[in-house]
């Protein structure tokens, strides 16, 4: 997968995410975020698929949600929940040109769709599982990488203490051992304005 594929995937759960914790609230102007979130995400996601697939030569050209749901599937990809996510377009649109303010029951649902379309897609047009993609994804060194996904696998099983150990752990190999920071200490002081006198000690 290019990296530019994984970043806007990484996005488009961090929107989600961040509109679930919009989704726990009770209060209107909460649910009426949490149903944009969800709806950005989702066209996040479509729009990915469209520029994978060479339907859009690039993500910042705008379509129509529904035309561009159309054109992905006229290439033969499967898209499911296709009425719930176009319910959830539609409500959105209410949403910002109406002053409509979904119900709870209608938030809920909508995030267990939305939920559901992500794993499902993502899965099988990235060969990614939804669960999988964070921002450790991104990180080139193996050893760090690895130390990071760690840490948040024991952050989701509320194991914090050892998450922040492990968080720890990957501070001090970034700083020392991959960054090597002792070795560059005397280059880095002079973007400080360091004396030469202090450089010279340093190196």
């Amino acid at each position: 997968m290019l990296e530019s594929e994984l970043k806007k995937l990484i996005l488009a759960k961090g929107i989600f995410l961040h509109g679930c914790t919009h989704a726990t609230a009770k209060d209107e102007v909460s649910r009426c975020l949490a149903i944009h979130h969800f709806d950005f995400a989702v066209e996040m996601v479509l729009k990915s698929i469209a520029v994978k697939k060479n339907i859009l030569t690039s993500s910042r050209r705008d379509l129509d949600f529904k035309k561009l749901w159309s054109k992905i599937t006229e290439k033969g990809i499967d898209l499911p929940l296709r009425m719930r996510m176009f319910d959830l377009h539609d409500l959105r649109n209410l949403i910002q040109h109406a002053g409509t303010v979904p119900s709870l029951e209608d938030v809920t649902n909508f995030k267990g769709y939305v939920e559901s379309f992500l794993e499902q897609v993502v899965k099988n047009e990235f060969s990614v599982a939804f669960d999988e993609l964070s921002l450790a994804c991104l990180i080139h060194n193996p050893k760090l990488k690895k130390l990071l996904q760690e840490a948040e696998s024991l952050f989701k099983e509320g194991k914090y203490k050892e998450c922040i150990s492990m968080c720890d752990e990957a501070l001090i190999r970034a700083t020392f051992e991959i960054g090597d920071i002792f070795s560059k200490a005397g280059m880095l002081t002079g973007y400080f304005g360091a004396s030469d006198e202090l450089k010279k000690s340093l190196e």
